[in-house]
């Protein structure tokens, strides 16, 4: 855009941040590479010599950007790391995030994609190649991957209005940029943000809706969904409970389990990759309601924190077998411990055990 081109070299600072925080850093050596090329192209398209000088520019820029991300405690390796998550086995399986997006669950999306086709191939406007090829990336991107929308959604308007604009009659006055404006624009976006951080006081001013679903611990703010086992780490931690505790957990809880009770064992969590592909494939069979004493045999389970909402083959299942004893409930967990009688399975229902198993 209208940018100049001495703020390129802020791209790879942020990136060395960007490396050293989430595995998604390779979106910038990924997009810079593809901008790069595209200026590359349209630079045989047009041969100028201000074409030739942004061309040099942004290819020196990708490529630093590029070497950037070799700045972390890995160096190189974190390249090998990522590729780990990538092709973990069950994340792709059990993680809908990694799943392709499909018309029915994001319309919007596909809808956005036959604009965009649209707009570019009958814009009076000729597209230049790097809003092409910056667009295929991040549509190929987007295509293979709910995850990755995120990425392609904010790129889009950038890359689509030019060629849109280009359908709306010639101005007849040319409007000027109000830097303060823009400014005071972005300070209030930015205030938004912070002010719904934990110990904000703003927090407690948020819509009905909102505090239906969260609650504070103690006399702290709104912080914690409603559904966090705040109650049942504490039972856990309770005399009443017998050590040593390997429990089994639904995943999204096990997240919550390893901060606040750090004594215990949990089964799963949310990260996915530490867990072989068998034990997701152990976890979803156990929840099914179906077979599950034998695993929990293997695995040494001697608690189960069951997530009644969550976990509805496994709810059914337990009370009505004898060699699990109730501990505590409330009205979205409860807790199970193993008793001195024999275990007994109730019928194993079908239905639960395709749910389980479905991401």
């Amino acid at each position: 855009g209208s940018a100049s081109w001495k703020w390129l070299p802020v791209v790879p600072l942020v990136t060395v941040l960007w490396t050293n925080l989430h595995g998604s850093f390779l979106v910038a050596p990924l997009i810079t590479a593809v901008i790069a090329a595209g200026s590359v192209l349209d630079l045989w398209r047009a041969p100028q010599k201000d074409a030739r000088r942004r061309a040099l520019i942004l290819t020196g820029i990708a490529g630093l950007t590029a070497l950037s991300t070799l700045i972390n405690p890995w160096g190189p390796g974190i390249y090998a790391l990522v590729n780990a998550q990538l092709s973990d086995a069950p994340s792709m399986i059990y993680g809908p995030e990694w799943h392709a997006p499909t018309p029915t669950g994001n319309p919007l999306f596909f809808f956005s994609v036959l604009v965009a086709l649209l707009g570019f191939s009958t814009s009076p406007r000729r597209t230049s190649m790097v809003e092409l090829l910056t667009y295929s990336a991040l549509t190929w991107q987007a295509w293979n991957g709910n995850r990755y929308i995120i990425w392609y959604s904010l790129a889009l308007p950038i890359l689509l209005a030019p060629s849109l604009a280009a359908f709306l009659p010639p101005r007849r006055t040319t409007s000027a940029e109000i830097p303060a404006l823009n400014l005071a624009l972005g300070v209030i976006i930015g205030l938004m943000a912070l002010s719904f951080q934990p110990q904000s006081p703003l927090r407690e001013k948020l819509p009905a809706l909102y505090q239906s679903y969260v609650a504070g611990e103690d006399a702290t703010p709104p912080l914690l969904a409603r559904s966090t086992p705040v109650e049942a780490v504490e039972v856990l931690r309770s005399r009443h409970v017998a050590s040593p505790v390997r429990l089994f957990n639904e995943t999204a809880d096990g997240s919550y389990l390893i901060w606040a009770w750090r004594d215990g064992k949990v089964f799963v969590d949310t990260r996915i990759l530490p867990y072989p592909l068998e034990v997701w494939q152990d976890y979803y069979q156990i929840v099914s309601g179906c077979g599950y004493n034998r695993l929990l045999d293997h695995y040494g389970i001697t608690h189960i924190l069951l997530n009644q909402p969550k976990q509805p083959g496994l709810a059914e299942a337990l009370p009505l077998d004898p060699g699990w004893r109730k501990l505590w409930g409330d009205s979205v967990y409860a807790l199970y411990e193993r008793s001195t009688q024999p275990a007994i399975e109730p019928p194993c229902r079908a239905a639960h055990f395709a749910t389980a198993t479905l991401p």
